[in-house]
């Protein structure tokens, strides 16, 4: 058993929803996969990728992009409201055989692919822990999957899982867990640390991160890490960030823009 529970990251596939969905470039791009009538702008539908493209798997690969372009354009505040709330995706949630407090226990997490993601035993300073293994002393919940808000972009109805360190950002596009609507999902997992020796007996930093590292105040990974040199070549070359990572506030940039042909 592990010191202290890890934080678990729960994600809704939808990301955001047609029914928050207020924002004109957004709307745009649903009435474009839902068959609707769109904008007659050509040079909207090639900044969008969509000019050409008859293949459905490619135009719903491409609408997924513009979705995270056009979302990172808005504020915190704005993209929250466009995706599912707390309430409305957990109904129910138990934890060491006892009641959570939903408000208090779970902390929001935008993430630019699944929209609202909440984070349980998100504090720091607090180790919540089990005092038995199985499935009935860990993390209960009962959630609510509304699949008649979901974009068209949405592949399957179900939540994502991620389980991580405190100290580490969570990607649950990548690590994630995928649990069906109508069944019951049961995680089991085992905790296991590596650690490994900076130079000269190989490459890793003593601290931990260097300063192009993107993702503040959270340990460094190597998945952090490869996305951050990716993102760092993207800034230096386009002069803007892919929507899909953080951007540096001391860089003084922003996120590219969906609808910009060059971006």
């Amino acid at each position: 058993t592990p010191p202290h529970a890890p934080r678990v990251c729960l994600c809704s596939p939808t990301g955001f929803c047609i029914a928050y969905n207020d924002k004109a470039m957004l709307l745009e791009i649903w009435k474009y996969l839902s068959g609707g009538p769109t904008t007659e702008d050509p040079n909207f539908l090639e900044a969008m990728g969509f000019a050409g493209m008859t293949d459905e798997v490619a135009i719903v690969n491409k609408a997924k992009e513009n979705i995270m372009f056009a979302m990172a354009t808005l504020s915190m505040e704005e993209r929250e409201s466009l995706s599912t709330t707390k309430r409305e995706l957990i109904h129910k949630c138990s934890f060491n055989g006892m009641a959570c407090d939903i408000d208090g226990d779970f902390m929001t997490h935008v993430d630019p692919v699944f929209g609202n993601c909440y984070t349980f035993n998100y504090n720091r300073t607090v180790n919540l822990t089990s005092i038995r293994a199985g499935p009935m002393y860990g993390l209960r919940m009962l959630v609510y999957v509304n699949a008649s808000d979901y974009m068209p972009t949405t592949e399957a109805t179900g939540v994502r899982l991620t389980i991580h360190d405190k100290e580490d950002f969570p990607f649950p596009d990548t690590f994630g867990y995928s649990a069906p609507t109508g069944y019951v999902s049961s995680f089991g997992l085992r905790l296991r640390k590596m650690s490994r020796l900076p130079a000269p007996y190989g490459d890793c930093i003593p601290d931990g991160k260097g300063s192009e590292y993107i993702y503040d105040n959270y340990e460094y990974s190597v998945e952090g890490c490869y996305r951050s040199c990716f993102q760092q070549l993207v800034l230096k070359d386009c002069k803007c960030g892919d929507p899909r990572f953080p951007v540096p506030p001391t860089m003084n940039l922003k996120h590219c823009d969906a609808a910009d042909p060059v971006a």
